[in-house]
């Protein structure tokens, strides 16, 4: 009886450990964002073009297709916090970024969860999967929408949305997998959060 009651003040010891880790990084998070300055946005800017990445045209301020972006920037004085905030409302990754990380610590707990509860072979396979899935179908994903348009984008988070809502059956998995590749999607802003979402929860224990 005395080794039951020990063993379960450990495991309610590393919940709380862990929700005490979670709470932390998401506050630190949201510090770190919050001393993002002007010299910060002026230095991103100048970096994507260098990168070559593809970003989305035509948004109603700051635009990182227009030459004059670095000009408008220093102008107006802002942050990059401040300017993450305004891309924030139609940009997954803007949001995560001010919004103190928020998708990635919930979903680096699911994911110990779900690896946890897993078989061994193949639960941290099915456990990102399914995490991975699960997010696509919450919100439109930005690169999605941004090479293909809001309609494409909203069609594939319905699609993850069903397959989820159907329990993740691997059949339907792997045949929503295939169309993907067939129409060259790739939802890059959901992997991005899933991806650090995974270090976040073997940087807080997460054994595999």
């Amino acid at each position: 009886m005395r080794g039951k009651v020990e063993g379960t003040r450990t495991l309610a010891h590393c919940f709380c450990l862990f929700h005490w880790r979670w709470l932390l990084g998401l506050r630190l998070a949201r510090t770190a964002s919050l001393t993002l300055t002007l010299s910060d946005a002026v230095e991103l800017y100048r970096a994507f073009p260098k990168a070559k990445v593809k970003v989305r045209a035509g948004v109603p301020e700051f635009d990182l297709t227009d030459a004059g972006g670095v000009r408008e920037i220093r102008a107006s004085g802002k942050s990059l916090h401040e300017i993450l905030e305004i891309s924030a409302s139609y940009d997954l990754i803007s949001r995560e970024l001010v919004g103190g990380f928020e998708k990635t610590f919930r979903y680096a707990e699911l994911l110990k969860d779900w690896i946890k509860n897993k078989d061994k072979e193949r639960r941290v396979n099915d456990a990102v999967t399914n995490a991975y899935l699960r997010l696509l179908s919450e919100e439109r994903d930005t690169f999605v929408e941004m090479k293909f348009g809001a309609e494409k984008s909203e069609s594939v988070r319905r699609r993850a949305e069903e397959i989820v809502n159907s329990g993740c059956k691997r059949g339907e998995v792997e045949e929503f997998d295939e169309e993907l590749i067939k129409a060259g999607v790739n939802p890059g802003s959901t992997a991005d959060i899933i991806a650090a979402a995974l270090f976040v929860a073997l940087l807080g224990g997460l054994r595999v």
